[in-house]
């Protein structure tokens, strides 16, 4: 049983260190925002996480910006809640927030108007048999 398992943690060490598959977070990479900038999308993120959601406490970290157009994610402490993330807009020179979630369908980045760089990678469906049981 035990060297079961111990294959097991293998195979799932190895999937875990090959590369992405072709595709995954294709378009064009976002640019990195200034000290400054980094500081504003955090701020409006904070804001409207609490305007928008029942928590209170959590961490901000600001993946992409391209353009007036932002993503950041929002991490709560553990077992509070899912991590989600929040898509800003730039108007008048303050950012403001579009949205939070955890998922987005294609329709919402169309219809926000977030362009590729900003939105979360596509990810593929996992392959047929990629499935690693526990015994």
């Amino acid at each position: 049983m035990a060297l079961a398992s111990a294959a097991a943690l293998a195979l799932l060490a190895l999937a875990c260190t090959r590369p992405l598959p072709p595709g995954w977070g294709a378009g064009p990479p976002p640019s990195a925002a200034s000290p400054g900038q980094r500081q504003d999308i955090e701020a409006a993120t904070r804001a409207y996480v609490l305007s928008h959601s029942a928590v209170r406490e959590f961490a901000v970290e600001v993946q992409a910006v391209s353009g007036d157009y932002a993503r950041a994610r929002v991490t709560p402490p553990p077992g509070v809640t899912d991590p989600a993330w929040v898509f800003l807009v730039r108007q008048g020179g303050q950012w403001q927030g579009l949205t939070i979630g955890t998922a987005f369908p294609p329709q919402t980045y169309e219809v926000l108007g977030i362009p590729e760089a900003v939105r979360l990678p596509a990810r593929p469906p996992a392959p047929v048999g990629t499935a690693v049981r526990a015994p």
